[in-house]
Parts: structure tokens; C-alpha cells; sequence
């Protein structure tokens, strides 16, 4: 296998967190903390998450997202994104209602969806 330490070829590293400054502890990264980081920077943007063994929890082929209705957009996105769903489009489209919160949101929070599902989220805005 010398062939995959050379420079042309991907590396395959294990990426560790660490709950102290000491970083004495180290922890592997769980998925949605990995999906996080790939979303917010794009160092991680040819990196792949895999599972070595059977501890490691699997990701859910489907959850419930929060209810956002009744929040407002920026709460509804934090909270949609602590979640673990990453794909939303917020609309403010709508010219009645409540001002500035979320008054549709689809597919809503009774249905269980991948967490890659585009999530839609209409409010009126101020």
C-alpha cells in the first residue's frame, strides 16, 4: 500500500475534538458536530464522515424537525440547525399574519424526513 501515502493521493485522517483547553481529553467528532463544521467553513469541504465501528451511533435515516411556526426566522433557523438540519430557505413573502414569524413551514414537524431535506419556512416580514 505504499501508493497511498503518496502526495497525489486523498489523505485519510481521524478528526478528534477536545472538551478542554488542555485538549488532554480527545474525543472523535460525532456526526452532527462533523456536519456543523462542514457547513460553517470550507476546510472540510472534500472531507467524508465514516463509521469504524458499532458505537458510534449511526446517523437517523429520518428525524422530525423542531415546529418553528410561531418563531421568529433567526430563532427558527438556530433551532432548525441544532437539529442537525442544515437546508432551509426562509420566504418573506407573505402580507398577512403576524410580523416577522415563521407562519408556514414545510414539510413541517409531524413528518420524519432526511436531515438533508430542503426545509421551507414562510413569515411576513416587518
Amino acid at each position: 500500500m505504499p501508493e497511498l501515502y503518496q502526495q497525489t493521493q486523498p489523505k485519510m485522517v481521524q478528526l478528534w475534538e477536545s472538551p478542554d483547553a488542555a485538549r488532554a481529553e480527545r474525543i472523535p467528532v460525532s456526526v452532527p458536530t462533523y456536519r456543523d463544521w462542514v457547513a460553517r467553513t470550507r476546510s472540510f469541504s472534500h472531507a467524508v464522515a465514516y463509521a469504524t465501528n458499532a458505537s458510534v451511533a449511526p446517523t437517523p435515516s429520518c428525524a422530525y424537525p423542531p415546529n418553528v411556526i410561531g418563531q421568529s426566522p433567526s430563532t427558527a433557523a438556530i433551532n432548525l440547525t441544532k437539529a442537525g438540519f442544515l437546508n432551509y430557505i426562509q420566504y418573506g413573502d407573505l402580507t398577512n399574519g403576524g410580523k416577522n414569524k415563521i407562519q408556514a413551514q414545510n414539510p413541517d414537524a409531524t413528518q420524519c424526513i432526511p436531515l438533508t431535506t430542503l426545509i421551507n419556512m414562510h413569515y411576513r416580514p416587518n
